[in-house]
C-alpha cells in the first residue's frame, strides 16, 4: 500500500502585499520665517519689539493656531514686532512675503511689512516694504513681493510689521517669506 498524502502540519501564511512606501513630501519653497505663528513654547522666540514698543503673546485674537502677538504701547508708527533674517534671505532673489493683521484700537489703518537691509558693498540701510489696509472687524492678509537688490552679499536684514499711527494697537500672526520662482 502507498502512503496517502496528508495535510501538512506547518500551515502556510499568506505573503504580505508589497505596496510602495510613500516618499516624504518636501516643500520646494518653505516658509523662511522662524516661529511664524508664535506657536513655539516661548511664543516670542525669534521675535522682538522694534523701536521701543511693547509686544506680548495674545490668546484673545489669532488668525490661526492658539496665539498671536499684540503690538502695544506704541509712540511712533515705526514701532512693532521684528525678526532678524540675516543669513536666511539672499540678495537679488524674489520673495513673496505676507502676514495677517487685525486692529485692536482703531477701525482702519495701513500695516506695513518692512525689510531693512545692508550689504557688503554699501553700509547704508535700504528698505523694501509692502502695505495693505487692515481693520478691526476681521483678520486681513497683507501680501506682496520684494527683492533685495545688491552688488554684494546681505550683511544685515530685518523684517518688521509696523505702520498704524502711534498709539494704535494691533495683532499680527502667520508671517510668511517664501522664495518666488523668477
Amino acid at each position: 500500500s502507498t502512503p496517502s498524502s496528508s495535510p501538512s502540519s506547518n500551515p502556510t501564511t499568506a505573503q504580505p502585499t508589497k505596496s510602495p512606501t510613500a516618499s516624504p513630501t518636501i516643500d520646494p519653497n518653505p516658509n523662511l520665517v522662524l516661529n511664524p505663528g508664535f506657536e513655539n513654547a516661548n511664543g516670542l522666540e525669534n521675535w522682538s519689539a522694534h523701536a521701543g514698543s511693547s509686544i506680548e503673546i495674545s490668546t484673545v485674537e489669532k488668525n490661526s493656531g492658539a496665539q498671536s502677538v499684540l503690538c502695544k504701547d506704541r509712540t511712533s508708527e515705526t514701532q512693532g514686532v521684528k525678526q532678524i533674517m540675516t543669513g536666511i534671505l539672499q540678495a537679488n532673489t524674489r520673495y513673496t512675503v505676507s502676514c495677517w493683521a487685525r486692529l485692536k484700537t482703531s477701525e482702519s489703518a495701513i500695516l506695513k511689512l518692512r525689510f531693512r537691509f545692508k550689504d557688503s558693498v554699501d553700509d547704508n540701510f535700504r528698505f523694501r516694504k509692502i502695505s495693505g489696509n487692515i481693520n478691526n472687524d476681521s483678520w486681513t492678509k497683507v501680501e506682496g513681493q520684494v527683492v533685495f537688490e545688491s552688488d554684494g552679499t546681505l550683511t544685515t536684514i530685518d523684517m518688521f510689521a509696523t505702520g498704524p499711527e502711534a498709539t494704535v494697537e494691533y495683532w499680527v500672526d502667520d508671517f510668511s517669506v517664501v522664495l518666488t520662482a523668477p
